[in-house]
């Protein structure tokens, strides 16, 4: 009977033993699997669009109103640059403006005037050519007369008076009719010249505005301060970077595989992120795209394998992620990280 117990317990332990090693031989198959179809590096960083901003203007910095790791809206006023001369210069340029204003009124105003005058030289001339022609028709009638006596000398010297002077009222009023149409014409070209002037003090009250605007340094987007050099009384430049914003709740991953791993990839693939900070949390992205060129060829100096001896090397491919940060992980992931991802293709 005791032989017939510890058979049977013999055999339940076999089955126990092959059972676990059944176990074991799945998991490692299910392990060399997931590796097979996973691609992984720890090539990757978290990265950001980081905002350089430089002033726009010259001048000595007045006030500071945000300091360094400070986090500010778009927008929102960080630094201003003493706006002393630039208030000036807007003040000049609107001066310029309404002082143009009025002179393109006032001429277009004359130009008026110089058109009432015109039409009246016209009527003056047409008149005094009608009379001219009368009394050159009654002189010539006249002298015809006179030559067979039929008109005395007194008509004959009345008729060649009247003929002169009406001679002399038409060349007067040739003349002013002319001289009013030349008036009139500078006047008009007068009128182009102001209004042109006129534009060139709006364009350049828009540049003075503009640079009085600049004084004022804002947010060109949400995020956090750094890097700032922001000292109140310090003399800036125009293209000198004061301080960076980097958007804090835009991260994203920068990942670079081998180029024989990246041929499965596309946009929208899960990626499982461990940030080396936290390696306890596990963070799911996806990918956002992928590079169109290996970074070496985006370097500074391209590899050129054209001569020379030639030593094959892996190239990396820069693969975009997209991720969320964690609630619990806000303000505590930083541009530049260390990352591990994985991808399952």
């Amino acid at each position: 009977m005791k032989n017939i117990i510890e058979k049977i317990q013999n055999h339940q332990h076999a089955k126990l033993i092959f059972a676990l090693i059944a176990i074991v031989f799945v998991y490692l198959i299910y392990l060399v699997h997931a590796w097979a179809h996973t691609e992984t590096t720890d090539n990757a960083y978290v990265d950001a669009d980081i905002s350089s901003v430089s002033p726009e203007v010259d001048g000595i910095i007045s006030e500071v109103l945000v300091q360094e790791n400070n986090i500010v809206e778009v927008g929102q006023i960080i630094a201003k640059i003493n706006d002393n001369v630039y208030k000036a210069n807007l003040d000049k340029a609107d001066a310029a403006v309404e002082l143009a204003k009025k002179d393109i009124d006032m001429i277009a105003q004359n130009i008026k005037i110089a058109r009432i005058e015109q039409s009246k030289a016209d009527e003056l001339y047409q008149f005094a050519e009608e009379n001219f022609q009368v009394t050159k028709d009654e002189y010539k009638r006249t002298e015809e007369l006179s030559k067979d006596n039929y008109a005395s000398k007194k008509n004959l010297d009345n008729a060649r008076i009247a003929f002169k002077k009406n001679k002399s009222d038409l060349a007067q009023a040739k003349f002013a009719m002319q001289t009013s149409k030349e008036n009139l014409v500078m006047l008009e070209i007068k009128h182009l010249a102001s209004i042109s002037k006129y534009n060139t003090a709006v364009a350049e009250r828009s540049v003075a505005l503009r640079n009085f605007e600049n004084t004022v340094l804002r947010a060109p987007v949400s995020g956090k301060v750094g890097n700032s050099s922001l000292r109140a009384g310090n003399y800036v430049r125009t293209g000198m970077v004061l301080f960076s914003i980097v958007p804090i709740d835009k991260l994203y991953i920068k990942a670079n595989f081998k180029e024989t791993q990246v041929s499965k990839f596309k946009p929208d693939m899960p990626v499982e992120i461990s940030i080396d900070s936290e390696p306890r949390v596990k963070i799911i992205g996806t990918i956002r795209n992928i590079s169109p060129a290996t970074g070496s060829k985006f370097s500074l100096l391209p590899p050129a394998n054209a001569t020379g001896n030639f030593t094959k090397i892996v190239q990396r491919v820069p693969v975009t992620v997209n991720f969320t940060v964690p609630e619990k992980l806000k303000n505590r992931i930083v541009p530049g990280m260390s990352v591990y991802v994985k991808i399952k293709v």
